[in-house]
């Protein structure tokens, strides 16, 4: 148990330092049971590489199928903004991707750019 509001008194039990109890059944009563303390980050799940990588793959997959990103969410079992983290993270990297580019080749009169395209750049020149 972590307590997030004070309004009165001391904050003792944030992340550092949280309840732990158990739900017994005592006497035909359920009740939490005090079993200790603990640290947070120690209860939470933390996901693994090869679980996030099949996650996000998951989650790429169902994009490019046109699902909206609350319907990623709940077949994945993850937040929407965390589909929409991946889905921007993919989006960058395939920007970030550069194509193989043939190297530049005169024909000619004229040269070859970097994009494969011809340079048209000493005719512009040429006309002003």
């Amino acid at each position: 148990m972590k307590q997030l509001k004070v309004r009165y008194g001391t904050y003792s039990y944030d992340g550092d330092n949280v309840i732990i109890y158990e739900i017994e059944k005592v006497d035909c009563f359920l009740q939490f049971v005090h079993r200790g303390y603990s640290t947070e980050k120690e209860h939470l799940k933390q996901l693994g590489d090869d679980e996030s990588t099949r996650r996000d793959s998951q989650i790429l997959e169902l994009s490019r199928m046109g699902k909206s990103l609350r319907e990623i969410a709940s077949q994945v079992g993850c937040g929407k903004s965390t589909v929409g983290r991946v889905i921007h993270r993919s989006k960058e990297n395939e920007k970030a991707i550069v194509p193989s580019v043939p190297p530049s080749q005169p024909l000619g009169e004229r040269e070859m750019g970097q994009d494969g395209t011809p340079d048209n750049t000493e005719r512009k020149e040429a006309k002003a």
